[in-house]
C-alpha cells in the first residue's frame, strides 16, 4: 500500500509541474476572452460530459443527467446566477471540444499530464482508485492485479479515459485494449474477448447490463488519480472562479456530503 501511496504522491507532483509549465507557456495568451465572460453574458453555462458513474450518467427513470458532477455544477451555476446546459460528448474528444468552444467547461476529470498540456484544471477535490473486474467464475485465479500482468493476458479500458493512460503505464506485459466505452469493455470480458476490465471502483458499482456477471479482483488498486474541473487552456479567470467554489466546498463539507449521497466515502474526498 505504501508503494501505491508514494506513486500517487509522485504523480501529483508531476501533475503540479505539468500544470505550472502550462501556465507559464500560456502567459502571452492571458488577454483572450474567458469563458466566464461568455457565461455571464449569455446566462448559460455549457458543460461537456461523458458517462462516468457516479460523476455523470443518465438516470434510467428520468433520462436526465445525474451524479456528483450534476450536483456540483448546479451549485456553481446558482452562484453565477446562470442556467446549465449539459452537452454530451466522448472521453476521447471532450478536451478538443472544449478547445473548439463547444463547451465553457468540462465535468470533473482525472488529472493526467497529457490533459494538463491541453487544458487547465481547477484545484483537485476528489480522487479515484483504479482496479480490475473479471468474469466471476475466474475470480479465484487472481489474488491481485499483478496476477493479470502476464504475457497473453488482455485488459479492456474505455478509449480516452484516465484508466487507459494509467493501465498502459502500470501493466508491462498484459495487452491493453481500448474500447469505445465502459459498456463495450464489460461485454468484451463477458464474451471472453479479453481477460479483465479496468476502470474506477465507483464505476464498478453502477448497473450497466452484464456487470453482475463480473467480480472485482481483490487486493489494492493498481493506481490512483486526483479529480478536478476542467476549463480551456489558459482560462485563468474561469479557473479562479471555480477554485473559489472549491475552497468554499471544502470548508463547508459540500464535497463530502455529495460524495456520500452517491455512495462514495470520505477517503474519496481531498481536503
Amino acid at each position: 500500500m505504501s508503494s501505491l501511496v508514494s506513486m500517487f504522491r509522485k504523480f501529483c507532483q508531476l501533475c503540479a509541474v505539468a500544470l505550472a509549465l502550462t501556465f507559464v507557456a500560456q502567459a502571452p495568451a492571458a488577454a483572450q476572452t474567458s469563458a466566464l465572460d461568455n457565461v455571464q453574458k449569455n446566462g448559460v453555462l455549457r458543460v461537456g460530459w461523458a458517462p462516468w458513474f457516479p460523476y455523470a450518467f443518465k438516470d434510467p427513470k428520468t433520462n436526465q443527467v445525474s451524479g456528483i458532477a450534476v450536483d456540483l455544477i448546479k451549485d456553481i451555476a446558482a452562484g453565477m446566477k446562470v442556467d446549465v446546459q449539459w452537452v454530451e460528448d466522448g472521453w476521447g474528444t471532450m478536451i478538443a471540444g472544449l478547445q473548439a468552444d463547444k463547451f465553457d467547461m468540462l465535468m470533473p476529470m482525472a488529472i493526467t499530464p497529457p490533459r494538463a498540456e491541453a487544458a487547465t484544471f481547477s484545484e483537485p477535490f476528489m480522487k479515484t482508485d483504479l482496479g480490475l473486474m473479471v468474469r466471476t467464475p475466474d475470480k479465484g485465479k487472481y489474488q491481485s492485479w499483478k496476477d493479470l500482468d502476464k504475457d497473453g493476458m488482455s485488459i479492456a479500458v474505455a478509449m480516452g479515459s484516465n484508466t487507459a493512460l494509467y493501465a498502459k503505464q502500470q501493466f508491462k506485459k498484459a495487452r491493453i485494449v481500448e474500447m469505445k466505452g465502459e459498456p463495450e469493455s464489460v461485454t468484451s470480458v463477458i464474451t471472453g474477448k479479453v481477460n479483465a476490465w479496468a476502470s474506477t471502483y465507483s464505476t464498478f458499482s453502477s448497473s450497466a447490463p452484464g456487470r453482475n456477471q463480473l467480480s472485482i479482483v481483490p487486493g489494492e488498486p493498481f493506481a490512483y488519480s486526483p479529480v478536478a474541473l476542467v476549463v480551456r487552456k489558459g482560462d485563468t479567470a474561469m479557473r479562479d472562479r471555480l477554485n473559489e467554489f472549491i475552497a468554499q466546498g471544502k470548508a463547508k463539507g459540500t464535497f463530502l456530503a455529495i460524495a456520500k449521497k452517491h455512495g462514495m466515502s470520505e477517503a474519496d474526498v481531498l481536503q
